[in-house]
């Protein structure tokens, strides 16, 4: 437990430190809402400091922003259409961004480039087998290098309780369908099927569930980056902006989150860490 505060707490430093780098409005918006979510990742990465590591998805960069924080040497790969538009960032922050269609194209990258690979939030987009991914990632990675998966749980209370009111747990037909394939979740994964869809080509070195949106916004309009205990601080209940009450939106996710404390695959997130079954040429000249 005190290596995981440990690693938190230079986590949200690292984090920290990128904030007067943000846009006002990324920093509101997409950086708010996935902090939680960043905190929990980067915490599995801290040992990587220094390190080699691509980070496949790259866009918006917020966590290869922080790795680069940390010491690592930072490459990255998408197909996004803001890649274009985001290369000053990557300039700035001397990060090598190539791109692919990773589900259809191979990875630009020669063979054991990396020591760990970041693969976050990319997954439940794919439209095609992610098992060809999944040897890219491992024919990249260098031996005993590692792997951090984080994708959202279908398996969370939300969406069992759609099923019980005989509600679909994927959007209305009319949303689902719209010109942007890649910006849909296409299919979601329970944690067995994450750590199968990994397996035998990596051993699984942590897996949790995790709470991706469910606490307030941690960051202030001053940039300042609240510690969990504060963030009742700067996470008021919606209103109409005159003290009024929460909603009964509102006040449901509230209730949701007690029995998400008490049973984590209730819980919204899976985060698994993996490290690579590839030998080492020495091991490989031995059998």
């Amino acid at each position: 437990m005190g290596i995981d505060l440990h690693a938190s707490r230079i986590a949200r430093g690292a984090l920290e430190a990128i904030v007067p780098r943000l846009g006002e409005a990324e920093r509101k918006e997409y950086f708010n809402l996935h902090y939680w979510r960043y905190v929990k990742t980067l915490g599995e990465m801290v040992p990587w400091s220094g390190k080699r590591v691509l980070d496949i998805g790259i866009v918006p960069g917020h966590m290869a922003m922080a790795l680069r924080h940390l010491g690592c040497d930072v490459s990255g790969v998408t197909d996004d259409r803001l890649l274009q538009g985001m290369n000053g960032r990557w300039a700035e922050e001397k990060i090598a961004v190539s791109r692919a269609i990773v589900d259809k194209e191979p990875l630009p990258f020669p063979d054991d480039s990396f020591d760990g690979v970041l693969f976050t939030e990319v997954l439940e987009h794919l439209l095609y087998d992610p098992s060809t991914l999944v040897d890219e990632i491992y024919r990249v990675l260098r031996p005993k290098g590692e792997l951090v998966v984080s994708t959202p749980n279908v398996l969370r209370i939300e969406n069992r309780i759609k099923v019980l009111l005989g509600r679909n747990i994927y959007p209305q037909r009319e949303h689902f369908y719209f010109s942007d394939l890649y910006r849909r979740h296409n299919r979601e994964y329970t944690m067995q099927e994450l750590i199968a869809l990994f397996q035998p080509r990596f051993v699984t070195k942590k897996s949790r569930y995790i709470m991706l949106f469910e606490f307030a916004v941690p960051v202030s309009d001053n940039g300042k980056v609240f510690d969990i205990h504060e963030y009742a601080e700067v996470g008021k209940p919606n209103g109409n902006g005159n003290g009024s009450r929460p909603n009964l939106r509102e006040t449901a996710k509230l209730l949701l989150r007690l029995p998400k404390l008490l049973y984590p695959p209730f819980r919204s997130g899976l985060l698994v860490s993996f490290i690579s079954s590839k030998s080492t040429p020495q091991e490989r000249g031995t059998t």
